[in-house]
């Protein structure tokens, strides 16, 4: 054994020992400041080298020795430990049949480089979000400039990679058997959501951001791997989407999966996911938003293939199927599930979501639809208690307040930002667990809790990602969650007749959200119209106000009701409509004349000017635009008559459908 101490220590500097290891860099002399941690060597550099016997010292702290000393004492490893990590480190080739007396703690040394998560940037660079990073507690070894995975959330194995090199560090010693299945708790027979089959444990977290359920084989054996990970679960509910690595080992792998899951007659299907790239993670840091529509794809790809493997039901049988029916907050127009509300700023949005939540609350209608009484948490992030207690009493007008009406202030955002801090999705599922009441949760605003994008994230991957991890949550809560978002401030942007267009952010936001309501005022008027559409409603634009009373919001009407009073106004004030009702009037329901004709007669009750262009051609026109209003409107055929030939003997006739006398007046 000492043979081996002593050859450890003739094949080894002591100076290159030390700067391989710690952070230490030596001036002419062969001194350096002391890299351990207890002591702060600040002033002048207190370890020196001794040439003569390859030991070092510091003549600050007193430590000295070996490399075999320094590393135990450095990296906090027993001799035999030490050896095995400078022989690895080192490639040294000793052949080491021996085994250590006490083996390396992986779980705390797992935990102590997760600590050390901040001092890189590598996981970011690769695409992760920093609720990636904390959700599945990746870490750094800032000695070994390595990163840190452990499997499956736990800390008693895990994946130690270098940085700069493409090699990984395995510990001197492990009891665990050979590599499992990344991430394998999400295997769940209790659902049919289909999992993706990856190579690497980053290429599963990248697919896991958006969504999906992924599984990482760690290279070959991922069959047998498999299949030891599925024993005692029934695989009627489970499925797989193979996306391994676009090269001859993943094409191996694919095809080896493929003859398992025939075997085992499992639903599967074959996709790209990483288009022109090697792996999901490569096409990730390329294009976030290129990852999220292939991942959508594929999915849509798997469940088209696999209806086969599925109970296929008839037309006839679904319609007679006794389903759940929709869980309306307020009656066919806010149900469970993900809504965003937009609006300008100074639009009303505050008003008008806590108006719907007081209507909720009390089980009172809400621009005329009716509301299922239910409690309402408003997480109101832009205000304070004096602002909501003012806006409470204007709107109640002296009645009681509800007591099941909740109301928050403090931000709590979708990353993970303090351990001891929760996510906003974690603090609204417990407050749900504590008050199972609750139905509706309003996030007012949206921007306050957003997640930080990825390094290279697209904005609609950006905007996917959050938006489908706050519906997946109202989904499993079975419960309203609200956005209050903002929408573009840039004021002349082609919206090309879309009104929805107007919302700040891409189309991961409508996407993801089961509907969709749009606040928006023209410039000098007073009236809002409401623009919706979703999954679950019809989709309209209502014309709504505000009262400035109370400031509660009413419905004036639909768009179609709007534009057919606006077409009913502008019809009933025509110069040339008026006109018309009254020579029917005074000639028994029937007259006839040219254009000339039209225009003497109307001369006749205009007679302080003509409120139309007299001339005889542009008003056969106009008097041809207005034909479809008349019949709509009054009843009355027009017909363009020319009894006699040639230009000058066009004729108009009006009459009633049912020929009767309308006695109209002229006001």
């Amino acid at each position: 054994m000492e043979n081996i101490f002593t050859e450890v220590k003739n094949r080894l500097s002591i100076k290159d020992v030390i700067e391989h290891y710690s952070t230490a860099l030596f001036n002419k002399d062969n001194k350096c400041h002391c890299p351990f941690p207890d002591h702060q060597d600040v002033k002048s550099p207190s370890l020196s080298i001794l040439k003569d016997n390859n030991t070092f010292r510091c003549f600050g702290c007193d430590k000295s020795g070996s490399v075999v000393d320094f590393v135990m004492m450095y990296k906090g490893v027993d001799k035999i430990q030490a050896v095995n990590m400078l022989n690895e480190d080192f490639n040294l080739g000793l052949n080491l049949k021996y085994q250590n007396k006490k083996k390396f703690d992986i779980n705390k040394y797992l935990l102590a480089c997760e600590k050390d998560i901040s001092q890189t940037d590598y996981f970011i660079k690769r695409g992760l979000s920093p609720t990636t990073i904390k959700k599945h507690r990746l870490g750094y070894d800032k000695v070994k400039n390595a990163v840190t995975i452990p499997y499956n959330g736990k800390m008693n194995y895990g994946q130690i990679r270098y940085i700069n090199e493409k090699k990984f560090w395995k510990p001197p010693t492990s009891d665990v058997g050979s590599e499992p299945i990344y991430n394998e708790n999400v295997i769940n027979d209790k659902d049919d959501e289909p999992i993706f089959i990856v190579e690497s444990p980053i290429c599963a977290m990248s697919i896991e951001q958006y969504n999906s359920k992924a599984i990482a084989i760690c290279g070959g054996g991922g069959v047998s791997k498999l299949d030891k990970a599925l024993k005692g679960k029934k695989t009627g509910n489970l499925g797989f989407i193979l996306a391994l690595d676009n090269d001859e080992p993943g094409a191996r792998y694919t095809n080896e999966f493929v003859a398992y899951f025939k075997s085992k007659r499992i639903k599967y299907a074959v996709c790209n996911i990483s288009g022109k790239e090697k792996d999901p993670n490569d096409l990730l840091k390329k294009s976030s938003e290129a990852l999220v529509k292939n991942i959508v794809k594929a999915r849509k790809e798997y469940f088209s293939k696999c209806t086969s493997y599925r109970d296929l039901k008839s037309a006839q049988e679904i319609t007679s199927m006794t389903l759940k029916p929709v869980n309306w907050l307020i009656q066919d127009l806010f149900s469970t599930g993900l809504s965003i509300i937009c609006g300008a700023s100074k639009i009303g949005k505050s008003w008008f979501v806590q108006n719907l939540c007081l209507s909720i609350s009390n089980g009172d209608k809400f621009l005329d639809k009716s509301a299922s009484k239910n409690a309402c948490w408003y997480m109101a992030l832009e205000d304070d208690e004096s602002l909501s207690q003012a806006r409470l009493k204007m709107m109640l007008k002296g009645k009681t307040a509800p007591n099941n009406f909740l109301i928050s202030y403090e931000i709590y955002p979708m990353d993970k930002v303090d351990k001891d801090r929760p996510t906003l999705m974690e603090y609204i599922a417990e407050n749900i667990k504590r008050n199972p009441e609750i139905k509706c949760v309003v996030v007012d605003t949206f921007q306050k809790v957003r997640s930080a994008s990825a390094y290279g994230e697209s904005m609609y991957a950006h905007d996917y990602r959050d938006i489908s991890t706050l519906k997946k949550l109202a989904d499993e809560l079975q419960i309203a969650i609200i956005l209050i978002h903002h929408t573009n401030k840039m004021k002349d942007r082609d919206t090309d007749g879309d009104p929805f267009a107007k919302i700040s952010g891409t189309n991961g936001l409508m996407a993801s959200a089961d509907c969709i309501f749009l606040l928006d005022r023209k410039r000098g008027e007073q009236e809002v119209q409401l623009a919706f559409t979703g999954r679950k409603i019809k989709c309209d634009t209502w014309t709504i106000c505000q009262s400035e009373t109370d400031m509660t919001w009413s419905k004036i009407g639909t768009a179609e009701e709007e534009a057919y009073k606006k077409k009913l106004n502008e019809y009933n004030h025509s110069p040339y409509v008026i006109t018309i009702k009254h020579l029917l009037a005074v000639n028994d329901g029937d007259w006839s004349g040219s254009s000339t004709k039209f225009i003497e007669e109307l001369g006749k009750l205009y007679p302080n000017g003509m409120p139309i262009n007299p001339v005889p051609a542009v008003v056969g026109k106009d008097i041809n635009e207005i034909s479809e209003s008349l019949k709509q409107f009054d009843q009355i055929i027009h017909l363009n008559t020319n009894p006699h030939g040639g230009t000058n003997g066009r004729q108009h006739r009006f009459y009633y459908i049912n020929k009767k006398k309308e006695q109209t007046s002229i006001s």
